[in-house]
């Protein structure tokens, strides 16, 4: 999955956690922001690519290199497990932000998942997930036809889908009161 899809997907994931918790709009815009920012770049799992994890693994001793390369311990699934049991230790009023930060974090694993594929291990060895072309049809639009890169779509079938998926979490609110409003209006 390409960053921007990444980006997407976080938001969507936030604002489907905003909804689960039943959380009002200000608060559902958050959770998809915070979940955006933390699914991809530095704030994601892919800091394993940038130069501070860089720097960080060469000062290591070389044992640690099967757990600082790229989709290893940061793409790991049980860091996020552990993270979740870790901040239901906080105060409740505290967890919010977090977990909506979480929920990004584990977009982008999930993203992976789908679009390649995520450790079974911190250290790598098995790897499991559907590995769908990243950058193919599905996620951009774009086709081989005759040899060349054509696009056929302004954006892929997966960036539609959550597109109207954000569309409709972040106006779910709205036309629940505008329904609710008309059923009152309409009488018994």
């Amino acid at each position: 999955m390409m960053g921007p899809t990444h980006r997407l997907f976080g938001a969507v994931c936030g604002a489907a956690y905003g909804h689960a918790i039943g959380a009002d709009m200000a608060t559902i815009i958050m959770t998809a922001s915070m979940a955006s920012v933390f699914s991809h770049g530095a704030t994601s799992p892919d800091m394993d690519q940038k130069k501070g994890w860089v720097r960080f693994n060469r000062w290591t001793p070389p044992i640690f290199d099967p757990l600082l390369a790229h989709r290893r311990l940061s793409h790991w699934w049980g860091l996020a497990v552990l993270a979740w049991f870790g901040i239901h230790t906080m105060p409740e009023h505290l967890q919010v932000p977090f977990i909506a930060a979480l929920v990004g974090w584990a977009s982008h694993i999930v993203g992976d998942a789908i679009f390649g594929k995520i450790p079974v291990w911190p250290w790598g060895g098995l790897y499991v997930g559907l590995g769908l072309e990243t950058g193919g049809f599905i996620e951009s639009g774009r086709l081989r036809v005759f040899g060349r890169e054509r696009t056929v779509l302004p954006f892929g079938p997966v960036k539609l889908a959550m597109l109207l998926g954000i569309t409709w979490l972040l106006f779910a609110p709205f036309w629940t009161q505008v329904a609710a409003q008309a059923r009152d209006l309409a009488g018994p």
